[in-house]
């Protein structure tokens, strides 16, 4: 999460391209931890992987400062794998609804915090376009994987545009050249990232 070695030219660079959600600490280098946590620890048990991974993960969001985007991810892995230990299945809106209501529960001031606003919308509008999107996946792997980083990428950014817009009185057109050309390096960039860490 430690980002002063990066140049104010280069934070421009990524606003411009619409990318800025790479540089931020957010919801999706929690998803990308935990895949990459899960890996490594597979042959563990259950619950004891579970439990292992969920210390690991708020770990993790102690060392970013429970930044808005960290806290809501790793509450919503938290609150999935609670779920799973009681044999139930919630849905993606229930686990969105309930890490926001906690969060605000916590931290009532959250509620006028732009990165609480922006994680939420952006993971909302996700939410909400996944199910059109699936009636439409294509069968090949490859371009299933496509469709979804496009469309993922999209639901996203119709999410925060209306917050960038009122807030930031800007919006870039290159957002999905953005995140096509990026998003996809993010597990290489995070998994480099802690082996350095080891070693």
């Amino acid at each position: 999460g430690e980002r002063g070695l990066i140049s104010s030219k280069v934070k421009a660079q990524f606003r411009q391209l619409g990318a800025s959600h790479v540089l931020a600490i957010s919801g999706l280098h929690v998803g990308v931890l935990y895949a990459l946590l899960n890996g490594l620890i597979f042959l563990l048990p259950q619950p004891y992987r579970r439990i292992l991974l969920l210390i690991c993960l708020w770990t993790y969001a102690y060392v970013a400062a429970f930044s808005p985007s960290v806290v809501r991810a790793t509450l919503i892995f938290s609150l999935y794998a609670l779920a799973l230990s009681a044999r139930r299945m919630p849905s993606k809106a229930q686990l969105l609804a309930v890490s926001a209501f906690l969060s605000l529960l916590i931290q009532p001031q959250l509620l006028f915090d732009i990165g609480f606003l922006m994680s939420y919308s952006a993971v909302a509008a996700i939410v909400i376009c996944l199910e059109p999107l699936r009636a439409f996946e294509p069968k090949h792997k490859w371009l299933r994987y496509g469709y979804y980083l496009v469309g993922v990428s999209v639901a996203a950014q119709l999410g925060v545009t209306p917050i960038a817009l009122v807030i930031f009185k800007t919006l870039s057109p290159w957002f999905l050249v953005g995140s096509l050309a990026l998003v996809p390096l993010m597990p290489l960039v995070l998994g480099a990232g802690l082996l350095g860490l080891t070693s």
